[in-house]
């Protein structure tokens, strides 16, 4: 029974073993490549777009950077270096933005994104404050930057430059070329910047400016302006000018209505030219020098016209006494004709020049007055002043004798103190120094005591008397020459000897020879004319007066002659339609030469002349050489 059971058992068990797998050697398994994935231009720019669109402005960045760095040569890197440019841009890495411009300039010239790198560049710039290398960048750009808008753009930016390096005249100009080419929904920013840079400008400037630009809206803009600005300056013939130039090529400005109006004003202020007034004393104490005066006016009038075909020049003579009121009514009937100009008054100046500035004649005074050529810009002054006398002496003695150390003896008067100050102020001027000022009454006539005080000391010798110590080289005696005849030889009597002796235009008389005598020898004096020159122009005019008038003329018919010669040319000259234009060309007489001596106006209207010196030797005045 066991043995059965088993059996079974066993041929199960054979049939399984027989069943297992053989034991064989494996072979090693081999695998197929994989083809990498490959990315194409459109794709990655795809992606780069995409990443812009969904702002995610880095990534878009990087896929723009990796772009270049795949495609070196890819038909499309004009465009992804401008927008990795813009991108930096707005990161605010200024650097690589611009060399991302400056590639496509340079890569790719002919790209439609040439023009915008020129653009951006001068953006990037112009971000970083870097104006000076948007002054060097801009002129480039418009070589390439065709549109109007576009150009607009860099003169924006140009003109911004400019204007923020203080430049305003260029800044003005850049501006411009803006303004012309803006739509009209651009014009007014431009034109508030255009108005900015042109403000601080001067009108010579704005002159020269508008002579730059061609007829544009822009050029409207400045014609207008420096119209009004020269017709402020009283440059009335030149705004007159500048306003029809304005109304003629702009016609369509809403302003020309305005530039017409001030046109009809300007034509309204026109004058005679051929008119001239004066105001000379003919009555009361001082008519001999009011018809001086007159004398000379005529002559000087009687040689401009003679033997040439001149317009004819009228001259209105008007006396004004030694009183104020008849001298003001004197002067407003010269008004009321409409004069050109005034020569005079000689007295009452100073009301008269008030009114004159308001009125704005021109006026040239013939006085000592001070302070007359303060009232105003129509204020002149021909006449010897003690400046001028004194500026002289100063010159002379310090660059042609050499003299460096003064002392001045004057009176103490209001002539007297006026003429020390100013010959203190010369020598100094001149590089001199004042070593002793002492000043004597008006009455005094020994004058001891004040001349001591000029002795520093008394040096004793030994064997001789004690000799004074003088430590000036010369002396200066602003006085007459009746109390100089009596000063002059008792400074000799009290050893002050072997120094030069100056003096005023006062000196000019015989009586200071006549009471000094060989005292005042090598004295040395200013005067504003000499009668007995042996200059061309001197001998002629005392000549022709004499026949004229039968007598020798003085300073007072020298210097009217001269006053009334300098306006006679002035008038001669073309375009002189208005007051204004005398008072300008009156500005410009330099070193004209006058019987007075070569004759200037400041700029404050008050006359500079190179007057006469003389020297008395023996009995006579000698004209020294200068």
């Amino acid at each position: 029974m066991k043995r059965n059971f088993i059996i079974p058992y066993l041929i199960v068990l054979v049939c399984l073993l027989s069943c297992a797998p053989r034991s064989i050697e494996q072979e090693p398994m081999v695998t197929k490549p994989v083809k990498p994935e490959v990315i194409t231009e459109e794709a990655l720019l795809t992606d780069a777009r995409h990443a812009l669109g969904t702002r995610d402005d880095r990534r878009a960045y990087q896929l723009f950077e990796e772009y270049l760095a795949r495609f070196p040569r890819g038909s499309r890197n004009a465009e992804v270096l401008m927008q990795r440019g813009m991108l930096a841009e707005s990161f605010g890495d200024f650097d690589i933005a611009e060399t991302a411009y400056r590639r496509i300039i340079t890569e790719y010239p002919h790209s439609i994104w040439t023009t915008d790198s020129h653009l951006k560049i001068l953006g990037v710039l112009t971000t970083q404050h870097a104006y000076d290398q948007v002054v060097v960048q801009a002129p480039i750009a418009l070589l390439h930057v065709q549109a109007p808008l576009e150009r607009m753009r860099v003169y924006q930016m140009l003109g911004d430059a400019y204007l923020s390096q203080v430049i305003y005249r260029e800044a003005a100009i850049a501006f411009a070329s803006a303004y012309d080419l803006a739509p009209y929904e651009n014009k007014v920013d431009i034109e508030t910047k255009m108005e900015e840079a042109v403000s601080p400008i001067g009108t010579i400037d704005l002159e020269s400016i508008v002579s730059q630009l061609n007829h544009g809206p822009a050029k409207g803009n400045f014609l207008f302006l420096l119209g009004s600005r020269l017709m402020i300056a009283e440059r009335y013939a030149d705004s007159l000018t500048v306003f029809t130039d304005f109304v003629e090529n702009h016609p369509d400005d809403e302003r020309v209505a305005s530039a017409r109006e001030t046109m009809a004003e300007l034509e309204g202020m026109t004058v005679d030219r051929n008119t001239i007034g004066c105001l000379f004393p003919l009555s009361g104490p001082y008519s001999q020098f009011g018809l001086q005066a007159l004398n000379g006016v005529e002559f000087a009038l009687n040689q401009f016209t003679a033997g040439i075909q001149k317009p004819p020049v009228r001259i209105i003579v008007k006396d004004t006494g030694a009183d104020p009121q008849q001298a003001m009514a004197a002067f407003w009937e010269l008004a009321d004709a409409d004069v050109t100009a005034i020569i005079g008054p000689m007295l009452t100046a100073g009301l008269i020049a008030e009114k004159a500035q308001e009125l704005g004649i021109p006026l040239i005074a013939m006085t000592q007055k001070d302070g007359i050529v303060q009232t105003g810009d129509y204020i002149f002054r021909n006449f010897i002043t003690p400046r001028i006398q004194t500026a002289a002496l100063a010159e002379y003695a310090v660059n042609t004798l050499g003299v460096t150390r003064f002392a001045v003896l004057y009176p103490a008067e209001k002539y007297g103190i006026t003429f020390m100050h100013e010959f203190w102020d010369q020598a100094v001027a001149h590089g001199g120094k004042l070593t002793r000022i002492e000043a004597y009454t008006s009455g005094q006539t020994d004058f001891a005591d004040v001349i001591k005080k000029l002795i520093r000391e008394h040096k004793k010798v030994k064997g001789k008397d004690a000799v004074p110590v003088i430590d000036f080289e010369a002396i200066f005696i602003p006085d007459g020459s009746r109390k100089a005849g009596l000063l002059i030889p008792q400074l000799a009597y009290h050893d002050i000897q072997n120094v030069y002796l100056l003096g005023t235009n006062r000196w000019y008389s015989p009586t200071l020879i006549d009471m000094a005598r060989s005292f005042v020898k090598g004295s040395i004096l200013p005067v504003g004319f000499f009668p007995e020159s042996a200059r061309p122009a001197t001998v002629e005019f005392i000549k022709g007066f004499e026949n004229d008038f039968g007598n020798k003329p003085g300073f007072i018919e020298a210097v009217a002659y001269d006053t009334a010669m300098i306006l006679f040319q002035i008038l001669d000259r073309p375009g002189i339609a208005y007051r204004s234009a005398i008072r300008d060309s009156l500005l410009g007489v330099s070193a004209y030469p006058g019987l007075t001596g070569a004759t200037s106006f400041r700029l404050d209207g008050d006359v500079e002349k190179k007057i006469r010196l003389l020297e008395i030797k023996g009995d006579q005045f000698i004209e020294l050489a200068q």
